[in-house]
């Protein structure tokens, strides 16, 4: 009973954070508006680009560099929504004071980052779905029968990203502007992760790095779910879905439980007022 309880009280919690992050977004349209017009503006570039490339070595998705792209674009945003989405909530919430009430507030310091990140997760998600939809209608070639699949491992994309994402903000909690976490990541994926180029012209002796990496699963497992006949190499969406589990199964309750020892440690130093 007192578990049921407890899981009642912290979804409410969870949707007021949604409620109140939506609220805080559609109050600027503009910015709202050209958010979401940079995450699709992507797709009119490469689609272009890919005119330019006659296919990716020859393999993947039949040469249809402007599909496997968009697919990695994807992988990307989702990724993000997890990677970002807490620490840029965080920052917004220091800098309008709401930061050290919501500490005070009787919720647990663990449910601050999922609470935090719950409104701009399902709308990078959503925004992916936007992106597939326009290029689909650019000529971009899907196979709708993975849908499910797709969904399923954009899901687990987003919860390995706000693990990572949450230790990036629980140490920036403590060193103030600096972010390795983050950075390290975001150099790593964006060279081995296989978002612009298959994994499989990595050099073998870099190619292992490629499977330490979310993004790697991600992009490639929703190009199997969605290209299932022309994607060659790389995790299977098995694997995908497989790997991504174990992210988000091994480094969420790790970046919860150590996002707690870090703000206790700020609490106790005194650094947690602002950055």
């Amino acid at each position: 009973m007192r578990s049921h309880d407890r899981f009642v009280r912290e979804a409410r919690v969870i949707s007021a954070f949604f409620v109140l992050g939506y609220r805080l977004a559609i109050s600027y349209p503009m910015s709202f508006a050209m958010n979401q017009l940079g995450i699709v503006l992507p797709v009119v570039t490469f689609y272009f680009v890919s005119k330019l490339v006659p296919g990716v070595s020859g393999t993947a998705n039949g040469g249809d560099y402007f599909t496997f792209v968009v697919l990695g674009l994807v992988a990307t945003n989702v990724l993000m929504a997890g990677l970002q989405s807490f620490g840029r909530e965080l920052d917004l919430a220091v800098q309008q004071g709401r930061f050290e009430m919501l500490l005070a507030e009787p919720v647990g310091w663990k449910l601050l980052p999922i609470g935090l990140a719950t409104w701009p997760a399902v709308w990078r998600l959503a925004s992916s779905a936007s992106v597939i939809a326009v290029s689909a209608l650019m000529g971009a070639r899907y196979d709708w029968s993975g849908l499910g699949f797709a969904v399923l491992i954009a899901l687990l994309g987003s919860i390995a990203g706000l693990s990572i994402g949450v230790l990036s903000g629980g140490l920036r909690v403590l060193s103030k502007r600096s972010d390795p976490i983050l950075a390290l990541y975001t150099l790593a994926g964006s060279v081995v992760g296989g978002v612009f180029f298959p994994v499989e012209l990595i050099p073998g002796w870099l190619r292992w790095a490629s499977f330490l990496v979310p993004q790697t699963y991600l992009a490639a497992g929703l190009r199997g779910a969605l290209t299932p006949a022309t994607t060659p190499g790389g995790p299977s969406v098995a694997e995908a879905i497989l790997g991504l589990a174990c992210f988000a199964a091994v480094l969420l309750p790790l970046s919860l439980w150590l996002f707690e020892r870090w703000l206790d440690v700020g609490r106790r130093v005194g650094v947690l007022g602002s950055y």
